[in-house]
């Protein structure tokens, strides 16, 4: 089917939602199928100075006739009499809807503020749960304190108990060493007494030798230092005799060995020399003999001074 619109404007598209509700049939958009009304139509907008203009429109009757049987089937469902019904029914349930969409919207943020508050509850409960706690720790510690007072005690009594075990090894170790001088000491003074002694003898065999040797004897300790002296000098004398007789006896013997017939002798100046300076073995005999006895004498005087 054909339909035609006049109007001062095409529309393509129409749109309900512009139509006005005060005319004939209510709020729609009319159309004819006739053509001649809708020029009709137009000649009203010429009359204002506006443009007259139709539109036709291609309209499919089975879409209108499932489109009705739609609208019935929406008004059968919802017990509505008419569309003004439906329409009235359906700005109830938009308002409704407006209102539970609040209502939902205060109950989200009810439940947001519960869930705050929850959750504000639940820290207390902890805190206050962790306060059960400490205060629970703070009374077993309470009841623990005199336990813990008898521990420092029992503690500041085994810190004196090590201190007079170290004060006791220490009188120990004093009185072992106590012990050990006055055994030293002991052998101190046997060590003295020895050695008294030895002096003793010493100085007795001192004044003998000094009496062997120049008649003189040591009456006391106090000429102890001259005899000493004495000693020395004898020591020093003998030495030099043992030198002497040495030196002499090498000097003959080199001198006679080196004489040569028609030269000068160093000792006399004789160019002949018939009977050159010798030592016998008996002399020298003698001579070794006098050499040990000073050699020993020096050797025993030595001894006696160390």
């Amino acid at each position: 089917m054909i339909l035609y619109h006049g109007s001062f404007i095409e529309i393509n598209k129409p749109d309900l939602k512009h139509s006005r509700p005060n005319v004939d049939f209510g709020k729609g958009f009319y159309t004819t199928p006739i053509y001649e009304q809708a020029v009709k139509w137009c000649s009203k907008f010429k009359k204002r100075g506006k443009n007259g203009i139709v539109t036709r429109y291609e309209f499919d009757e089975n879409d209108y006739k499932a489109l009705k049987q739609q609208q019935q089937f929406i008004l059968n469902s919802t017990e509505c009499e008419n569309n003004d019904q439906l329409l009235a029914d359906i700005q109830i349930f938009l308002q409704r809807q407006k209102e539970e969409t609040a209502a939902l919207q205060t109950a989200s943020a009810q439940l947001a503020a519960a869930k705050l508050q929850l959750q504000q509850a639940q820290e207390l409960h902890n805190a206050f749960a962790e306060a059960t706690a400490a205060r629970t720790a703070f009374l077993t510690l309470t009841e623990q304190r005199s336990a813990v007072e008898t521990a420092k005690t029992e503690a500041a009594q085994a810190d004196k108990a090590a201190l007079l075990e170290e004060i006791y090894n220490s009188t120990l170790r004093a009185h072992k060493h106590n012990q050990e001088c006055l055994s030293a000491e002991q052998s101190a003074q046997q060590a003295t007494a020895a050695a008294q002694a030895k002096l003793q003898e010493l100085h007795q065999k001192l004044s003998e030798q000094l009496q062997q040797l120049d008649g003189q004897s040591i009456k006391d300790t106090a000429n102890l230092d001259k005899a000493l002296e004495l000693l020395n000098q004898r020591i020093l004398q003998l030495h030099s005799e043992a030198a002497k007789l040495s030196g002499v006896t090498s000097e003959l013997e080199r001198l006679a060995a080196a004489l040569i017939d028609n030269e000068p002798c160093p000792v006399c100046g004789a160019l002949q020399h018939p009977h050159p300076a010798t030592i016998t073995a008996a002399q020298k005999s003698e001579l070794q003999l006098k050499t040990q006895t000073i050699t020993s004498q020096v050797q025993s005087l030595s001894l006696i001074h160390i």
